[in-house]
């Protein structure tokens, strides 16, 4: 797995900070996205916005795995993967569409602390997914996903990703509610308010 690591933006200290997850097999065929995305932290950055950046290219399910095993301190993770629900009603992350996936019942529960999580792949707004991102949350968040099967990389989501970050922190919450319902209503993405079930 390649990561670069959480990267500062202008400014000494970090506004939020975001975890990118990413299919590093797709690159050719979700050139065009990811170079419009590159765009959105460029442009962000130049505008003096402050953020931390961390991104990781995932190769094989264990590079998935090692990804997201651990998620501290994030406001933002956003998922790029081909998704699906499975026959047994397994929630996988795929690195092709012909992946088998990586099952995400597979990480140990309680492993995310993200206050916002985008999901960037088909059925990422699912109500198998949420409840999947229930059991792996140390806290409530809210969840930005294709409610359908949908093209992975589409223009949606980089307009999502850059009116989050583009949001104050304390108000990223609430972005994400609006940014769904206005802006992406009529595009099959749902938004989703997860209260966690730890004690």
């Amino acid at each position: 797995m390649s990561a670069e690591g959480f990267s500062q933006s202008n400014g000494s200290q970090s506004r939020w900070r975001i975890r990118h997850v990413y299919t590093g097999l797709e690159r050719i065929r979700w050139s065009v996205y990811y170079a419009a995305l590159k765009k959105v932290f460029d442009r962000a950055a130049a505008d003096g916005l402050v953020f931390a950046l961390a991104q990781f290219e995932a190769r094989t399910h264990a590079e998935i795995e090692a990804a997201l095993a651990d998620v501290h301190d994030v406001d933002l993770l956003l998922l790029d993967f081909h998704g699906y629900v499975d026959g047994a009603g397994e929630v996988r992350l795929c690195l092709l569409e012909e992946d088998a996936g990586y099952k995400l019942a597979d990480l140990d529960a309680r492993s995310c602390d993200a206050s916002v999580v985008v999901l960037s792949c088909c059925q990422g707004g699912s109500d198998e997914f949420r409840d999947e991102l229930r059991r792996l949350t140390r806290r409530d968040l809210v969840t930005v996903g294709h409610s359908a099967t949908v093209d992975t990389g589409d223009d949606t989501t980089v307009g999502v990703v850059e009116a989050l970050i583009r949001s104050s922190r304390p108000g990223i919450l609430d972005k994400a509610h609006e940014v769904s319902e206005r802006a992406l209503a009529s595009r099959q993405w749902s938004v989703a308010t997860l209260a966690t079930s730890a004690s």
